[in-house]
């Protein structure tokens, strides 16, 4: 019944949380995720990838971006790397009396090269606002290709800016992948 791109490998009925007056909900519930973004540096992307691999093919500085990238790792206000939030996400916080702050932490950033110009980046979070992961690689990139001051990244940080106060577009969603979603019990 579900379409040839899901498949389940495991299922279990869904436990009370034990520190909550909520029922279990497969966002809130959560412990922490890992977002996996992936992208290519070669000159073209191998046809067969292309929908599971940004193309930045213009010249940056991987390094500056590696750099850019920890700027992120801690507890931030992100609201300058996050988009509008959507109805349902708006909904939930009345329904679970949660409030809607775009302070999060960042627990771990890792560039990973794959080989052959291709590479991942690995965010593991608690939980992340609407498009902060692909405004944080779009980010980082700006200020790579040299559009944008590492100054200005860490500035943004720090609180009292939101989304319209970043110059830098969000990184494509081809890229963006939820990895994994962790739970008290499993």
């Amino acid at each position: 019944m579900l379409p040839p791109d899901l498949k389940i490998y495991n299922m279990s009925i869904a436990p009370i949380p034990s520190d909550s007056s909520f029922p279990f909900h497969a966002t809130i519930s959560s412990t922490g995720k890992q977002y996996i973004y992936r992208f290519c540096t070669n000159d073209y992307v191998d046809p067969m990838s292309r929908l599971y691999y940004t193309h930045f093919y213009y010249p940056f500085d991987l390094d500056l971006f590696k750099h850019c990238l920890s700027q992120f790792i801690g507890t931030h206000d992100f609201s300058a790397y996050s988009n509008q939030i959507d109805r349902e996400t708006k909904r939930l916080s009345e329904v679970y009396n949660i409030s809607l702050r775009t302070t999060r932490t960042v627990e771990d950033i890792k560039v990973v090269e794959e080989g052959g110009g291709f590479y991942r980046v690995e965010f593991h979070l608690r939980s992340a606002l609407y498009r902060m992961v692909r405004n944080i690689v779009g980010s980082s990139l700006f200020v790579a290709e040299g559009q944008m001051s590492l100054s200005m990244l860490q500035q943004m940080l720090h609180g009292g800016c939101n989304r319209r106060d970043n110059p830098a577009k969000s990184a494509p969603a081809n890229g963006l992948t939820l990895q994994h979603v962790y739970y008290e019990t499993y």
